[in-house]
């Protein structure tokens, strides 16, 4: 059984020869450095060179769907120092990256306000067929030769405005300028189903992901009311090319507390969510007992327990493995976000090969 395999049986609850795993989030800045130190070859220096050191399968080779803007905007570093980096992105903000701290940059402004501010995006927005590449059938075709599933992700429609806009000015923008939001949301969806419409004319897609990172620690960013508006009919129109073109998995990954929001994506027809995370009070033990073979999971066993040594380890691996196996599997194996500062390599390589061999059916 191959990597596609065993992901798209997986979460269709399907019989598989052990659970999938996989190291999604990466690593803190500084882990490297301090791993380097406990003995891990230096040679080891990117994401991919990680998933081969700790035996990982390798990640599938993007498609060529191209949804972000274009016309690009310009991007460049304005200032550097030791501590941090500012630049232009690809969304046209100015933000700034602590070196030491995060690989995630900080908006310093956001650049939509309003209508006119959004226009420029917009115009950039357009489709177009060489938005779906030349060579989608050849890179598919070397994924499906691997064993690797053929898939598509982008942000999802709170994401999207949130990180032209911010959080706070969204939230606001909800009620005060409800047909600037609108007109992002459906601009951006209208895109993604084009683009969708025609990769899926020409191959097989094994997922359909999307992004949001719409809570935080206790509940959503958003209510129910304004999830109905302003981001649930969207996804209905892409679950209606899932449906339609039959992708067996449809996924959103959207960090903080899920107790509201895997119902209301499990009723937009999403099959897959992660990353579950624990702080955020998040049990996909308990998760599985309302959703059943509904909802599959990624994530959920809690990075900060490998901190604490092994026994904190097997105790949490050996309380969550076998339950999630005993009730259908429905799970991909993997950490609550990324591996911090402090995990000790010898932790993190004990974590990996007493969960592969719990994995096993």
């Amino acid at each position: 059984m191959n990597d596609r395999e065993r992901l798209i049986r997986t979460v269709r609850f399907e019989e598989v020869d052990r659970l999938p795993m996989r190291h999604a989030y990466g690593l803190m800045p500084g882990v490297l450095e301090d791993w380097y130190e406990e003995g891990l070859p230096r040679s080891v220096k990117t994401r991919q060179d990680e998933y081969e050191y700790f035996g990982f399968s390798p990640r599938p080779k993007g498609l060529p769907l191209r949804v972000l803007f274009d016309p690009p905007f310009e991007t460049g570093v304005l200032e550097e120092t030791e501590e941090y980096r500012i630049e232009i992105d690809a969304l046209g903000r100015k933000t700034q990256v602590l070196k030491k701290y995060s690989t995630l940059s900080r908006a310093m402004e956001f650049p939509v306000k309003d209508f006119a501010t959004w226009e420029d995006y917009k115009r950039r927005l357009l489709f177009h067929p060489d938005r779906v590449g030349a060579e989608l059938e050849a890179t598919a075709q070397e994924n499906l030769a691997a064993g690797l599933p053929n898939g598509y992700g982008s942000m999802g429609f709170y994401w999207f405005p949130r990180d032209l806009m911010g959080d706070e000015a969204l939230c606001i923008a909800y009620y005060e300028q409800p047909d600037l939001v609108a007109d992002i949301c459906e601009t951006w969806c209208s895109l993604i189903e084009q683009v969708l419409r025609t990769a899926l004319e020409r191959v097989q897609l094994d997922m359909i992901h999307f992004g949001e990172d719409m809570a935080y620690r206790n509940a959503s960013m958003v209510s129910p009311a304004i999830f109905d508006r302003f981001i649930r009919p969207y996804y209905e129109r892409i679950r209606a090319i899932v449906q339609q073109y039959e992708v067996p998995i449809f996924s959103v990954d959207t960090d903080g507390c899920l107790q509201e929001l895997a119902h209301w994506f499990a009723d937009c027809g999403v099959n897959f969510i992660g990353p579950n995370e624990v702080q955020a009070g998040n049990d996909i033990r308990e998760y599985r007992q309302i959703f059943g073979p509904r909802m599959a999971f990624d994530g959920g066993l809690d990075k900060r327990v490998l901190l604490e040594g092994r026994e904190a380890i097997d105790a949490m691996l050996e309380s969550t493995i076998p339950c999630m196996k005993e009730t259908g599997g429905g799970w991909m194996i993997c950490l609550d976000h990324r591996v911090l500062k402090g995990t000790r390599l010898a932790d993190f390589q004990h974590y990996l090969n007493r969960a592969r061999e719990l994995a096993l059916f």
